[in-house]
């Protein structure tokens, strides 16, 4: 994941065990200076929700696109090489984590029904960040058979096969998988029409209903 856009949608679950670094465009050029190497393009990806390819060449032996320059003032403009950004990060996440605990106990004192979609590596850190366990969520849904009988670790919330989504639909979908959010709301917008609910929490926490 790219670390602006980490920091700019507040997207404190691409922080997990595979996610070892999380790289700005000053990082990778100070890294690779150190051994004859500079950073000649880069390309964004929309990979996890905001990743970045880096092109790297011997010093020297290529020419940098403007690319570079114009990410590097980006990074420059919002402040990524200061503390002060990390410190305000974390107050996002921390608000972000006040109020998706708030809405999903807000479901629950309403009588309704919640269910995790996908058990991905980033719902691991949500769950686990806002202490989110089986009395807010009944399960969690996924496609993947090595996954289905299993247990979001940390939190014990059993994690099932799709089927048995769709063999009865909750009142509310928390969106784990929020980079595909796009395809996966075309896939189930039944289940809006229904008069079923979202709840997504990148870049901010917000109920999504017909």
């Amino acid at each position: 994941p790219y670390l602006g856009d980490m920091i700019e949608n507040t997207a404190y679950d691409q922080i997990y065990d595979e996610h070892v670094y999380i790289f700005s465009v000053h990082s990778v050029i100070n890294i690779f200076s150190k051994h004859g190497f500079e950073l000649i393009n880069i390309k964004p990806q929309s990979t996890h929700g905001g990743s970045m390819r880096y092109i790297l060449a011997r010093k020297g032996k290529r020419a940098v696109s403007p690319s570079v320059e114009k990410q590097l003032h980006y990074e420059d403009k919002n402040n990524l090489h200061i503390r002060s950004t990390y410190d305000l990060f974390r107050e996002k996440c921390e608000l972000s984590r006040k109020d998706l605990v708030s809405i999903l106990q807000q479901q629950k004192n309403d009588g309704r029904r919640v269910v995790g979609y996908a058990a991905t590596s980033k719902s691991t850190t949500v769950l686990n960040y806002c202490g989110i366990g089986p009395d807010l969520i009944n399960f969690i849904s996924d496609t993947t058979p090595i996954k289905q009988g299993k247990y979001s670790p940390g939190v014990h919330i059993p994690v099932l096969p799709y089927e048995e989504l769709q063999n009865g639909y909750p009142d509310t979908l928390l969106l784990f998988a929020w980079n595909h959010k796009t395809e996966i709301m075309e896939k189930e917008s039944s289940f809006l029409e229904k008069g079923g609910e979202w709840i997504i929490y990148v870049p901010d926490v917000t109920l999504i209903r017909k």
